[in-house]
């Protein structure tokens, strides 16, 4: 991967637009982003970090959940799966009541995504220093070895999911620690380590 594109200052004009998007869903935007950038796919197991978010209050009081779900224009024009996923996801908004805590922007381009980790970061992710919460099965396996950027979960454990996000917004040394080892180790993914 070539991370040439990545800018550790302020970004692209896009950003404000983008970061528009977002924050006008939130009452405290200035909150830490929890940030899921996903398709609205029943594989990706959406719904049960919204439960996840949702049902732990702690949480919610020190972050706001920002999901980035592809592009839409009418729910009813999606496929079934991904309208599924969504109209779950805007049902979870409404039984846990996180008005004003979630964001979900109907719109991004590709070019968008540079800055939605930069924007979720603001203090592919680790390129913007952004840690993650990520599945302890497969590739995620392998990058948390070589960068240990963050913390690894099992996916249909909506209480770890909490555990784990919440640790990382709340503990500031070990936020700052997964950060520092992303941007420190991301070149082990770079192009020309692979040739």
């Amino acid at each position: 991967m070539d991370f040439s594109n990545v800018v550790q200052e302020v970004l692209l004009k896009g950003m404000v637009t983008l970061q528009h998007q977002v924050m006008r869903f939130l009452t405290n935007p200035h909150k830490p982003m929890i940030l899921a950038l996903l398709r609205p796919d029943p594989k990706k197991n959406l719904t049960t970090l919204m439960k996840a978010f949702g049902e732990c209050r702690p949480l919610r009081e020190l972050a706001n959940l920002t999901l980035i779900m592809g592009n839409r224009d009418n729910i009813d024009e999606m496929s079934t799966g991904n309208a599924s996923v969504l109209i779950t996801v805007l049902k979870l908004v409404d039984k846990y009541d996180l008005y004003g805590q979630v964001a979900f922007p109907k719109h991004h381009r590709q070019s968008d995504v540079p800055e939605i980790y930069h924007l979720a970061a603001k203090t592919k992710a680790a390129a913007h220093g952004l840690p993650m919460v990520a599945t302890k099965n497969g590739n995620p396996v392998d990058i948390h070895r070589a960068l240990y950027n963050g913390l690894l979960v099992d996916p249909h454990d909506q209480q770890a999911i909490a555990d784990a996000l919440h640790k990382l917004v709340s503990e500031k040394k070990l936020w700052e620690e997964c950060r520092r080892n992303g941007w420190k180790n991301i070149h082990l993914f770079s192009w020309p380590e692979h040739c």
